[in-house]
């Protein structure tokens, strides 16, 4: 697959993104070593590249490679994006076990921001009820599907598939339902 995208750097940013939401982390991974040169911190997408490679990191363990990432996305969002960078951090922490830090950065953020990572930070943590609960609003108050969209593949909800909840969400907007 990786062979297939354009060998023009953004093209093969958001192959990297694609291989990721297939869940083919490590042929994303080599996209990103691969690109890395041509997203420096004053880049168009750098920040998206940053986004793109924490998630890549993240599901393949790789926290520390995550938050070196997560500083230089730190740089390039700080002033306009502070609730998703501080739901970015909480969701490593969270995926490398530090539940105690997530929770302290997940608590810094207003309630009312990012009902979506912040769902996702919770489910990371195996707080699925607290998870459904802010998903169920988002959908309610129609804020943004797509990122209710891609709850079909997000890894940090593979323990609730079977879930009646997760499968009802999931049909109410119109996805299947993800191995």
């Amino acid at each position: 697959l990786r062979e297939s995208f354009p060998e023009v750097p953004r093209a093969q940013l958001d192959g990297a993104d694609v291989l990721s939401i297939l869940r083919e982390y490590d042929e994303a991974s080599t996209v990103i070593d691969g690109i890395r040169d041509f997203f420096p911190p004053d880049a168009d997408y750098a920040a998206y590249f940053s986004q793109t490679a924490i998630g890549v990191y993240v599901e393949q363990g790789r926290h520390a490679d995550a938050m070196v990432e997560y500083r230089r996305l730190a740089d390039l969002i700080r002033s306009h994006s502070p609730n998703t960078l501080a739901l970015t951090l909480a969701w490593i922490y969270a995926r490398s076990g530090d539940a105690e830090a997530a929770r302290t950065v997940l608590e810094s953020v207003p309630t009312d921001r990012q009902p979506r990572r912040r769902a996702r930070v919770l489910a990371a943590l195996g707080e699925h009820e607290r998870a459904w609960e802010l998903l169920e609003r988002d959908l309610e108050e129609e804020h943004v599907l797509w990122g209710l969209e891609c709850l079909g593949v997000d890894t940090d909800f593979g323990a609730v598939r079977d879930d009646p909840k997760y499968i009802g969400l999931m049909e109410r907007i119109g996805q299947p339902v993800s191995d």
